[in-house]
């Protein structure tokens, strides 16, 4: 008789102690409500656009004067540089220059 109490008590135990490590309806909820959604929209970009474009007026510039003097004055777009504050201007002729190196270096075959 005591073996037959012991083991339903065992049993009882074991239900008790699957019932306290199931996950509960409430915690998988909050799980799933927590996982963040993204949605994700590309944006097209017309950089590649731009910068054959610039590497089409700098091939005209270095094919008509190979030894041309001040080439980012040839390339500044000069209603858009007009219209920039001091800083951004700088930032500007900045970006403009790197690209022209870049773009010459490529060209040279660097």
């Amino acid at each position: 008789m005591k073996q037959a109490e012991n083991d339903m008590l065992a049993k009882f135990v074991q239900k008790a102690k699957k019932k306290l490590n199931k996950p509960t309806k409430e915690v998988v909820v909050k799980k799933e409500i927590e996982k963040p959604k993204f949605e994700y929209n590309f944006i097209p970009s017309n950089r590649k656009n731009e910068e054959k474009e610039l590497e089409e007026k700098i091939k005209n510039i270095i094919f008509k004067n190979p030894d041309v003097t001040n080439p980012l004055g040839l390339l500044i777009d000069k209603n858009l540089f007009e219209t920039l504050s001091s800083s951004a201007k700088q930032n500007y002729i900045i970006k403009l220059s790197k690209s022209y190196t870049k773009i010459c270096n490529t060209l040279d075959g660097r």
